[in-house]
């Protein structure tokens, strides 16, 4: 999202309050790295002992598209497309392995940002020996007291604060605050006649946070 934005979108979106955290991560992020993420291609296909790997994050088709442990007709789709033995993707946060049709799809989970088997940052070890394939998902469990000082120790719980509130819930619950607080704005958004295509009123946001809040008693908020 960061990368493809030029400086007539990034003012746009900076009228938003909704999108405070891309526009952050806009504004300081260095040039040499921005450069890298532009040169990333959507996906890389490599060959390890006759064995074909393709990478993507969401998917080959799209960055932010969501696969999970049963989503067949991606995995027939990808199947087709991309002839590969292993799949190696990311964007969901949560750990799978999948073995369809003799084909190899896995998320490791996330080493930030894990929403699913108790608190522990995921990654993955996958080694080819022989023609042979070994896979391992690591675990390290994390202190949540020590990621909330991490955080405060920075202006972006202040500039972003409600994507910190909601990220740090997430680490604390294991939980995704921040997808469901998404999909609530969208449905209040769509009853109440607002289309957030074009824009989100910053009113209705902070009108829907606090809504969502009071729905949800158990969320720490940050000072």
């Amino acid at each position: 999202m960061v990368a493809n934005m030029d400086s007539e979108n990034i003012n746009g979106l900076k009228r938003q309050d909704r999108w405070n955290n891309i526009t952050y991560t806009y504004d300081i992020i260095e040039k040499r790295n921005m450069d890298y993420i532009k040169g990333l291609e959507k996906y890389k296909i490599v060959e390890i002992e006759g064995k074909r790997i393709c990478f993507f994050h969401g998917s080959p088709y799209n960055t932010r598209d969501s696969i999970f442990k049963d989503s067949y007709e991606m995995f027939n789709r990808i199947i087709k497309d991309f002839d590969c033995d292993i799949y190696l993707m990311g964007h969901t946060h949560i750990n799978t392995y999948v073995n369809y049709k003799d084909k190899i799809f896995i998320n490791p989970g996330s080493v930030g940002m894990p929403i699913s088997h108790g608190k522990k940052f995921r990654y993955g070890v996958l080694c080819i020996d022989n023609g042979n394939l070994y896979y391992e998902n690591k675990t390290i469990e994390y202190n949540y007291e020590e990621v909330k000082k991490y955080l405060l120790s920075s202006d972006y719980h202040i500039k972003v604060k409600e994507w910190s509130e909601l990220s740090l819930n997430n680490l604390k619950y294991n939980r995704n605050y921040t997808q469901e607080f998404v999909d609530f704005v969208e449905e209040e958004a769509s009853k109440n006649g607002i289309n957030t295509k074009d824009a989100t009123p910053n009113y209705f946001w902070r009108e829907m946070y606090e809504k969502f809040i009071n729905k949800n008693p158990e969320i720490e908020k940050i000072s």
